[in-house]
């Protein structure tokens, strides 16, 4: 246990004469010290990291996140390691309990403490993205499960989303479709095509109850070759309301083709003449008569097709 006490204390001289030290050299005082994300929502039972940075008087930063003390306290200021714990690295841990916390990262020897504002709610909902995909015969791809959040911070006026992947289990419906690697994503196209579905659950501890999202996943014989959007030109009276407007067809190099109008992403490139749901394609029309570009873009290939928007 000695040899312990001594080795902590000796740790701790370290860290302390090594700010030190890096403070003199560097030629500056040591102004403040702040933390990044300076606010920020996560899901019970999810991860956050945070960096501190050091500002010194001579106007230059310096990384100082592993030259810092790092803390988490309860609303009071009172110290809190039991629902959320932070390590020597700025990596803090939110367990059981929901709220708002406090993250300090304290430069000992300059007596300097940043602080940040953590907010851990329960997750509402998870989604798969991308959604509904169309990938060939022995491809590869990487999904991402998204948890969407109730800022609690903000009295649930506002909801916020996380990357949930890492923390979700990944299962298949029909493994001889496509195998998934459960808590990355990675998804592998097997060698006989059919479709399947694409799981993610997250449950205990991560929240109360345990949250799925399912997609469906379709496996071809071949690599799409073009992709294009019909029809092309598109005309929209202005005032019109938000509607679906376009059709995406996937042609193979056989010349079959196939519809890919639910698993592509969309874009406007003139958001002020229309805007267009980056998943659903839902098209919403501004202020204002002219012309924009529609990209639908395949997630899984990254071919694309366009159409021109006219408002009238």
């Amino acid at each position: 246990m000695k040899i312990l006490k001594y080795s902590l204390v000796a740790a701790t001289i370290l860290i302390v004469t090594a700010a030190l030290f890096a403070s003199c050299m560097h030629g500056g005082k040591l102004d403040g010290i702040t933390i990044t994300p300076a606010t920020t929502t996560i899901a019970r039972g999810t991860t956050q990291q945070f960096t501190a940075t050091a500002h010194f008087s001579d106007g230059t930063s310096l990384t100082w996140t592993t030259a810092v003390e790092w803390g988490t306290h309860n609303p009071d200021g009172s110290v809190n390691t039991v629902d959320i714990s932070v390590n020597t690295s700025g990596l803090v841990t939110a367990t059981s309990t929901t709220g708002t916390f406090t993250i300090t990262a304290t430069d000992k020897a300059n007596n300097i403490t940043g602080t940040a504002v953590l907010t851990v709610v329960e997750p509402l909902s998870i989604a798969i993205t991308p959604a509904n995909p169309i990938m060939a015969k022995g491809a590869t791809h990487s999904f991402i499960a998204t948890a969407t959040l109730t800022d609690i911070a903000s009295g649930g006026s506002t909801t916020i989303t996380q990357n949930l992947t890492s923390f979700a289990t990944w299962t298949t419906s029909d493994s001889t479709i496509a195998d998934v690697v459960t808590n990355t994503g990675f998804v592998t196209a097997a060698t006989t095509t059919g479709t399947t579905s694409l799981i993610a659950t997250v449950s205990q501890p991560y929240s109360s109850n345990t949250l799925t999202a399912t997609t469906k996943l379709t496996i071809t014989a071949d690599t799409v070759n073009t992709i294009s959007v019909t029809p092309d030109p598109a005309f929209i009276n202005l005032g019109a309301e938000p509607q679906w407007v376009f059709t995406v067809t996937g042609t193979y190099p056989d010349l079959t083709t196939q519809i890919f109008t639910d698993s592509v992403t969309w874009s406007s490139s003139n958001i002020g003449i229309a805007q267009i749901d980056n998943s659903t394609g839902l098209v919403t029309i501004g202020t204002t008569t002219g012309s924009t570009d529609i990209t639908a873009t395949d997630p899984i290939t990254g071919k694309s097709g366009h159409s021109t928007l006219i408002v009238q």
